[in-house]
């Protein structure tokens, strides 16, 4: 029995020295590497009017009102606005100008304004819950520097403005703001 044993163990080597003999293919010949991508630029530049910005490939740009400029994706809410010059006492005269054709109801956030550096320039940020008249619900971020006078003699709300207005469905305004506002903030420039 033991020889009986031994042989078979033998002959079960033997035959997988064979196999392994005979298999042409090696292990880094069944492994497929999947070819990488070469990376686009996925943002282009505007710049005018005083400061330049950075925004997505898909977005449109246009310039509905003198000094004011619009990024809008490419599902008709999300949008970046910018008013230079701009002269503002409130916020609701504000949004109806710098959301041209619709028609929004707003009910300013209960949090406190916060302060936002962009290119050296401290903003004022408050958020509304808005209502187009499609009865969307949209959230409003509004970006406000006003520039004081030199020796702060004038009141502030004298001087021109820059607003900056961010605008999302209320549902995907934090995943747009991380997607696409932060990134345009942060390449704000101004000259």
């Amino acid at each position: 029995m033991k020889k009986v044993s031994i042989l078979l163990a033998s002959f079960a080597l033997f035959a997988t020295l064979f196999v392994s003999a005979c298999d042409t293919s090696s292990d880094t010949d069944t492994v497929q590497t999947q070819p990488t991508a070469t990376p686009t630029a996925t943002t282009q530049t505007f710049q005018k009017d005083g400061f330049q910005v950075d925004y997505s490939q898909q977005w449109t740009e246009s310039a509905p009102a003198t000094d004011i400029y619009s990024f809008a994706g490419p599902n008709g809410i999300t949008q970046f606005t910018i008013h230079m010059k701009a002269l503002y006492f409130d916020v609701d005269s504000m949004l109806q100008d710098l959301t041209p054709g619709q028609k929004l109801t707003c009910t300013k956030d209960s949090q406190p304004e916060e302060s936002i550096v962009i290119d050296k320039k401290t903003f004022l940020s408050d958020t509304s819950d808005c209502t187009n008249d499609k009865k969307e619900k949209i959230k409003v971020a509004t970006l406000v520097y006003t520039p004081a006078s030199a020796d702060n003699s004038q009141p502030t709300t004298e001087k021109n403005q820059i607003v900056i207005l961010l605008e999302s469905s209320a549902s995907t305004y934090d995943q747009d703001h991380g997607t696409y506002f932060q990134p345009m903030i942060d390449s704000l420039t101004f000259s």
